[in-house]
């Protein structure tokens, strides 16, 4: 991979330059990594799956002072990943989830705890997008996990087997390839 880098007469490696109308936000962590991930994929060194980690949403306290900066980088930087990717005919599925959901409700330190269920985003090629999948189990008291928790209705590893089928990943016996 070092070898199809882009050089400049020196032999530094010259930064990356997106494809399309994509701008990646230079100062996001998400924003870095998917243009690293998009610049790999762009080189067509055989890269068919990645993961970028995206820290800081573990809001136990003033969550709403954090939130919509976070937003904002979670909207901007597979976005910006979306088009690049478009640009360059590479097709994409774009999976935002996390390993754990918040509690439904603030605790004493303007914050939310750690819970049970969440959801994930996903955009991309081969998406049929627009709706909600799954069942959705309602923020009414009784029908929340303990009282206090979105309830589980989905496990994740179906959902994850589902986008890498979609992209070609998954052989016949359910295992990646």
């Amino acid at each position: 991979m070092s070898t199809a880098l882009p050089r400049d007469g020196a032999g530094k490696i010259v930064p990356d330059t997106p494809g399309g109308t994509a701008t990646y936000d230079g100062t996001s962590d998400l924003s870095r990594s998917l243009n690293s991930v998009a610049r790999l994929a762009r080189m067509n060194v055989g890269l068919s799956v990645a993961c970028a980690d995206f820290d800081g949403w573990d809001t136990h306290e003033n969550q709403q002072g954090r939130i919509a900066s976070l937003i904002k980088q979670l909207a901007n930087g597979p976005a910006a990943f979306s088009e690049d990717m478009a640009s360059a005919r590479q097709p994409t599925i774009v999976v935002v989830m996390t390993e754990f959901g918040r509690r439904v409700r603030a605790n004493k330190s303007g914050g939310t705890d750690h819970g049970h269920g969440g959801g994930w985003l996903v955009l991309g090629d081969k998406v049929n997008g627009g709706k909600m999948f799954g069942r959705w189990p309602g923020l009414a008291t009784q029908k929340l996990d303990q009282g206090v928790d979105l309830a589980v209705t989905t496990d994740y590893r179906l959902f994850l087997v589902e986008a890498l089928a979609a992209c070609g990943r998954i052989v016949n016996d359910g295992f990646p390839t």
